[in-house]
Order: C-alpha cells, then sequence, then structure tokens
C-alpha cells in the first residue's frame, strides 16, 4: 500500500494540469479495472491490516534493533502475545483511516492515468493487455519486478548492509560526541 501511495505521489504532476475530460476518466478508469488496479489496492490494503494485527510488522521493525532477536528467543511467548496486543491496537486504530483511505487511492491512481495518458492511448493500452502479448506482459511482470528487487538486494544492499555494520563503531562513538558531557 505504501509503494502504491508513494508511486501515486512520485506520479502527480508538477504543475497544475486541466482536469482530464470525461473520456480519458471513463478510459483511465476501465484500464485500471481490466489491470485489476482497484483489487490489488484492496488486497493490499487486507494484507497489511493483517499483518498489523497479528504484531508481524511490529515484529519486523523490532528485529532490526539490536539485542531483540535475543531477548524475543528467551521469552517467546511473552512477545507473541504482547505482539498480539500490540498488533490488535494497531489494526484498530488503522482499520477505519484504511477502510476510508482505499477509494481515494484507487481514485488517485485512475487520475495519474488519466493525467498521463490521453483517451486514445489509455484505449490502446487496454487493447494490448487483452492481446496475447500483453497477457503474457502482464503474467510475467511480477516475476521481473522480483527478479530485479532480488538482483538489487543481491548485489547492493545485502554489501552495503555488511559494509555500514562495519562502521558501527566508528559511527557510535561519533554520535556519543553529541551527547552532553562527552568530549569532542
Amino acid at each position: 500500500m505504501r509503494m502504491v501511495i508513494a508511486a501515486l505521489l512520485l506520479a502527480a504532476p508538477a504543475v497544475a494540469q486541466a482536469a482530464p475530460d470525461v473520456a480519458t476518466m471513463a478510459a483511465a478508469k476501465a484500464l485500471f479495472e481490466q489491470l485489476g488496479g482497484p483489487a490489488q489496492i484492496r488486497q493490499n490494503a487486507e494484507r497489511n491490516l493483517a499483518e498489523l494485527r497479528t504484531g508481524a510488522s511490529l515484529e519486523r521493525s523490532l528485529s532490526r534493533q539490536r539485542g531483540f532477536t535475543m531477548a524475543r528467543a528467551q521469552r517467546p511467548q511473552d512477545y507473541d502475545a504482547a505482539f498480539a496486543r500490540i498488533g490488535k491496537l494497531q489494526a484498530d486504530a488503522a482499520e477505519p483511516i484504511i477502510r476510508e483511505g482505499v477509494p481515494a487511492v484507487i481514485n488517485a491512481a485512475i487520475l495519474a492515468y488519466a493525467t498521463h495518458y490521453s483517451a486514445a492511448e489509455l484505449r490502446g493500452l487496454a487493447e494490448f493487455y487483452r492481446s496475447p502479448l500483453g497477457q503474457a506482459f502482464q503474467r510475467s511482470q511480477g516475476k521481473v519486478t522480483r527478479d530485479a528487487a532480488t538482483a538489487l538486494n543481491e548485489r547492493i544492499i545485502v554489501k552495503v548492509t555488511a559494509a555500514l555494520k562495519l562502521l558501527e563503531p566508528q559511527m557510535t562513538a561519533e554520535l556519543k560526541r553529541l551527547q552532553p558531557g562527552k568530549a569532542k
């Protein structure tokens, strides 16, 4: 969901533009529905709520903290129970916001399509996605995106994370200098 919202914000026009006409909006809506956009946004929202409700989001966030894994391993039942309680609180707070926001995100996505493509282009894209080539493209696009993300992770992110881990003592020393009463 965050990725969809971020993509829409990045896709927003930098300068005010005239609102797309009715035909362009209709073509954008038809294409977005054909591509399964509304369903995907709703599914992502439900998945995010489920992750919140179980405490999985909180656990994932805390797992990056030093010492968390060891502390959790010593008292797994306590952590599981706390994550369930906190997750429920988080999901209960987020659910009405998410449910209210989903239609707005769908409308923003449709508007983004209508802003960046003409009605004729949108109809052409819809036709392409109905073609055998377009259907093959759509079926494989998730795999292509995952493969690219895996390559990014393996070739850059993992290595940068390891390099930064080696710098932790130096970074900690620099941060300690910022604390009151520490020598500069």
